[in-house]
């Protein structure tokens, strides 16, 4: 038997994949500006390019190195470069020279991908600027004293199985990202913990958060400020201040979204609300589940919040088991429920357990709750049509 034990251990320890060790070399700067062959010219075994001609088929290839980056501003600079390359199985570190140091910094360039990078202790992890297509996978954006990555006019990049995690600001940031109509920037399978936002948005449009996981932000889950017609399916759990914060930002869903346990920082914080909206409206918060938040679990802070629906949602155990949400929007304007089904009734939300009755709905019959849900707040409002069970 101890036989058998000891072979199916050589077997494994044979078996199991390693990580070869990289090469500790110093940083690497490409500049792609100029025309073919000058644009070349750094495209070379120095700058630790293995493989590689540049083209879609046959990306150029930087692998296997450690990059210690102490007392300059990038581990890896690439800018102004036309060509497919690719940056895996990388370790950089501890550039932080300057104000904007970064692990990698690509600038005006199209066509990357970041595949199985750890990039630690530096300004930024990795900062993406002026780009149309990247990619970013596998990777991790840990205890960097800025953003993890920062998104800087992006218009297409796709982020997915990457986690960030003790940055200082955000684990990630987009400015001026996305899409004028459709189709922006894609993050899916994003885990993020302890960050001071997991995910920050300023003037971006159009992008998709979808699978992606906020736990344990030392300010908000997702802040948001001049962002429109962003998606979101998501999950932020035991933020100290807010889960969701939203700024001036409007035509937003949130859908299939589990708002849980956010805002028990000690002390005063700007929002610790499931969701704060503020000047913000047309959005949609439906098919979520929004339990346990310090204080209510959606908040309409102003007059200037418009257009709001709230619906299919499971809201219980918010604001100390008190009334779980606040409408100071003008009477009327935030919806509670939704009135586009069949039939002369809607569908609120689920506010916890109530007396019920069946009521006819011409083209079905459904259990509501006998009495609307009052929400708190000035402007009055109710849910016209509570449920008395979860969805």
């Amino acid at each position: 038997m101890k036989r058998l034990l000891l072979i199916i251990g050589i077997i494994l320890f044979v078996c199991a994949p390693v990580h070869a060790k990289r090469t500790l070399r110093g940083p690497i700067y490409i500049s792609g500006e100029g025309t073919s062959p000058f644009s070349l010219r750094d495209w070379n075994t120095m700058n630790g390019v293995s493989d590689g001609d540049g083209t879609e088929g046959d990306p150029f290839i930087i692998t296997g190195f450690e990059i210690d980056a102490t007392g300059y501003e990038y581990a890896i600079k690439i800018e102004d470069a036309d060509y497919f390359f690719e940056l895996s199985d990388l370790e950089v570190y501890d550039a932080t020279k300057g104000d904007n140091g970064s692990g990698i910094f690509i600038d005006n360039c199209d066509n990357a991908t970041i595949d199985d990078v750890y990039s630690h202790h530096n300004d930024y992890g990795c900062q993406l600027t002026y780009l149309t297509t990247a990619t970013v996978t596998g990777s991790d954006f840990n205890s960097n004293l800025n953003s993890g990555l920062f998104l800087n006019s992006v218009t297409s990049s796709t982020v997915y199985n990457t986690d960030f995690h003790y940055n200082t600001l955000a684990g990630i940031e987009l400015n001026n990202s996305g899409s004028t109509s459709s189709n922006g920037n894609s993050f899916s399978a994003v885990d993020a913990y302890d960050n001071r936002q997991s995910f920050f948005l300023n003037g971006s449009d159009y992008n998709e958060f979808d699978g992606c996981c906020s736990y344990e932000a030392t300010r908000d889950g997702l802040t948001m400020q001049d962002s429109h017609y962003n998606y979101f399916s998501i999950l932020i759990q035991d933020s100290e201040d807010g889960g969701v914060v939203m700024y001036l930002s409007d035509y937003n869903e949130f859908e299939d979204c589990t708002i849980d346990n956010n805002g028990y920082r000690e002390g005063y914080g700007a929002s610790t609300h499931g969701f704060f909206l503020d000047h913000s409206s047309y959005n949609e918060i439906h098919d979520c589940t929004l339990t346990d938040n310090n204080e209510y679990a959606v908040f309409v802070d102003d007059d200037d919040s418009d257009g709001n629906r709230i619906f299919y949602n499971n809201i219980t155990g918010n604001n100390d088991g008190g009334t779980q949400a606040w409408d100071s929007a003008e009477a009327g304007q935030t919806e509670w429920f939704d009135d586009t089904v069949p039939g002369y009734c809607g569908i609120g939300n689920y506010w916890g357990s109530c007396s019920s009755i069946n009521t006819f709905c011409y083209y079905y019959s459904k259990l509501f709750c006998i009495y609307d849900y009052q929400i708190d707040g000035w402007a009055n409002s109710e849910d016209e049509w509570p449920v008395p069970s979860a969805f």
